[in-house]
């Protein structure tokens, strides 16, 4: 029975469970005359390279926005700590809550419970078990006769899956009272399921996904318990059957604007990342402003353009010795090119950027613009943000004809965005400048209330 253990090791990463349902019964199969399978020649994916890594990486967080904050929070979290930044160090926890009302469909037509279901975003309420995950394990068994359940579900109206997940929650529920720890707001469960159409040419492919609902723990009714079971997995297959997460995702993305925050082309530049830091997390704060913002805007944060220049130590360039932030138009490295064809890939284009920034550092605070960038006009977006900014702080504005590649001229000639370099002063105290970033995202959310377009050269 050795073999059988080894084929029962096989994880959902090779193949799922009705692939290994059908690998199983090949293996047990009692009929000593059946033909043996034809082998077939395995050729592996030759291995990608850097470039394409990195450009397979920013189009999945270009397709999907929500995953994208989070890695970028978690970045943007890391390069604090690394920097000694605790200003930010609880960003991450206030933006999980604030991150779901970018992705959630708000209509009035939209119950409650599928709106709270269908991206669920906002993490567990605490039990016991949040807690770092060791080597130690345990596991039991509890048998009961299908019979009963299919009885339960019989006189309750749910399914067999709505009495298990009931019983499951009941369970839970009385463990956490008895430990004192039961959260008021019901647990969550992630339920598998298959998305197998019987069409597939290769069966060993995994083909599973999974629905996310709640699990009321929190009430206190068996027979409401079910009902509420039936109510949640109710509402999560018909998002799973009807509005996939997928297009949930690109629904939200195909007219939404854009707002585009760069950072780190040039690895040594400590303050502008500091910068960076303040004003992403304005914009995903916990508050009404930035969750209105966020409903209507979407934001594209790439703050690590090149992560090579900062595992090498360079000053300004990549891995190839070349500054980046003078490819902006050619396209001749791996990270610019690959930025430009997530944001085509996902229709971001000339009129769908409505800001753009790219944060630096250097020896004084101060504003790069495009000198003929229509938004610098009189009651231009761009114009009263840098007048807004410049009546609180000192830092002026530096306007240049576009004559080379650097991202604010790419923004403002290809994408007909407003476009501003915030250069921070290498001095800059900590706290002006966390008080900076916050004013300008602020600002630019207040600008950003109303809907604008912005006009390609």
């Amino acid at each position: 029975m050795n073999w059988i253990r080894r084929s029962d090791g096989t994880h959902h990463a090779t193949i799922d469970g009705a692939a290994g349902v059908i690998l199983l019964n090949m293996l047990t199969d009692t009929d000593p005359n059946t033909p043996a399978p034809v082998a077939t020649e395995w050729k592996g994916e030759q291995p990608p390279s850097q470039s394409e890594l990195l450009q397979h990486t920013l189009q999945s967080l270009a397709s999907n926005p929500v995953k994208s904050m989070r890695l970028q929070l978690k970045l943007v979290r890391n390069l604090a700590d690394a920097l000694g930044v605790t200003s930010v160090s609880k960003m991450a926890g206030h933006a999980r809550d604030a991150i779901k009302s970018m992705a959630g469909v708000r209509s009035a037509d939209v119950p409650d419970n599928e709106r709270r279901i269908q991206l669920p975003l906002t993490p567990a309420p605490a039990t016991p078990w949040n807690k770092p995950i060791t080597a130690h394990r345990r596991f039991a068994m509890r048998g009961t006769s299908l019979e009963n359940i299919k009885a339960l579900k019989t006189a309750t109206g749910g399914t067999v899956n709505d009495v298990v997940m009931a019983i499951c929650a009941g369970a839970l529920r009385e463990y956490l009272i008895k430990h004192d720890a039961l959260p008021e707001k019901p647990l969550r469960a992630m339920v598998p399921v298959s998305i197998r159409t019987g069409e597939e040419t290769d069966v060993w492919t995994n083909r599973v996904s999974s629905i996310i609902a709640d699990l009321p723990t929190n009430c206190a009714d068996p027979l409401e318990r079910v009902a509420l079971c039936k109510e949640a997995m109710v509402a999560a297959k018909r998002q799973l059957e009807l509005v996939p997460a997928e297009t949930l995702i690109d629904v939200t993305q195909t007219s939404s604007p854009v707002v585009l925050v760069l950072g780190r082309q040039h690895p040594p530049e400590n303050t502008g990342t500091r910068a960076l830091l303040g004003f992403v997390e304005t914009l995903a704060a916990d508050t009404p402003q930035a969750r209105a913002f966020r409903e209507r805007v979407h934001v594209l944060v790439v703050p690590l353009l090149n992560p090579d220049g900062l595992v090498e130590g360079h000053w300004r360039g990549n891995a190839n010795g070349v500054d980046i932030n003078r490819d902006w138009g050619s396209f001749a490295q791996p990270e610019t090119r690959a930025l430009r064809d997530a944001l085509a890939a996902r229709g971001i284009g000339p009129g769908r950027v409505v800001f753009a920034i790219d944060f630096h550092s250097t020896d004084q605070d101060v504003f790069y613009t495009v000198a003929d960038d229509p938004s610098r006009a009189t009651g231009g977006l761009l114009q009263q943000w840098i007048a807004a900014m410049q009546s609180r702080f000192k830092t002026r504005e530096s306007a240049s004809v576009a004559r080379n590649g650097t991202s604010q001229n790419w923004a403002v000639c290809r994408l007909g965005a407003p476009s501003v370099t915030y250069e921070v002063g290498d001095a800059t105290p900590s706290a002006v400048l966390d008080e900076i970033t916050r004013h300008a995202a602020t600002v630019l959310m207040d600008l950003l209330a109303e809907p604008r377009q912005s006009t390609a050269l």
